[in-house]
């Protein structure tokens, strides 16, 4: 029978369970396999993608879709349900992105700073979350349908970003938007790996 994350009691995704760098990345490499094998088939019944922008093809995201690829987080905030901000750079948090063929995961570490003067005294990184599923793409929004997750949203969920993408001289930047009922809810930028 194979290995399938769901399975697994609550508390192996719990935002504080604490992971070494080899499970932290063992779980990544775990969840993008899962999101590109027929296991994960419940994003194919998600809501589509709003027709505000026609679709990128199937053709064209093999041949040039303009997310394809690893992204590392560089900066970010995301609101609460309290209506607060909060920075990552102030809750520490690293961030790896993959996106491929229509498919997309991302795996997020809290890394604390190391205590100044003691070279050994690093804290260990703190599951923070995890997710993979489809992605679908348009020139202008990128929608990602949850197949898996660690933080308790449902199976085919879709969250929706606008997306800009900045090519400097020697390097591709990734900035996304996500706004639900018109608010905007989260910020990030992304470096291509």
């Amino acid at each position: 029978m194979p290995y399938i994350p769901s399975q697994l009691p609550r508390r192996y995704f719990s935002r504080h369970y604490r992971l070494s760098l080899s499970s932290i990345a063992k779980v990544s490499a775990l969840s993008a396999a899962l999101a590109c094998t027929s296991i994960v088939t419940q994003a194919e019944t998600a809501p589509q993608v709003a027709k505000t922008a026609p679709l990128v093809t199937q053709n064209q995201l093999q041949n040039g879709d303009p997310l394809q690829g690893a992204w590392q987080l560089q900066q970010g905030k995301y609101v609460d349900d309290k209506g607060q901000w909060h920075d990552y750079a102030d809750l520490h948090l690293q961030a790896i992105k993959v996106l491929a063929d229509g498919y997309f995961s991302f795996t997020t570490i809290k890394q604390a700073p190391a205590n100044k003067g003691i070279a050994a005294d690093v804290p260990k990184p703190e599951f923070w979350a995890a997710g993979a599923g489809k992605y679908k793409v348009t020139a202008t929004h990128y929608t990602e349908f949850l197949s898996i997750n660690s933080f308790g949203a449902q199976q085919g969920q879709a969250f929706s970003f606008e997306y800009r993408i900045e090519k400097l001289a020697d390097k591709t930047l990734l900035h996304t938007k996500r706004i639900e009922e018109g608010e905007l809810k989260e910020v990030e930028v992304w470096l291509k790996q």
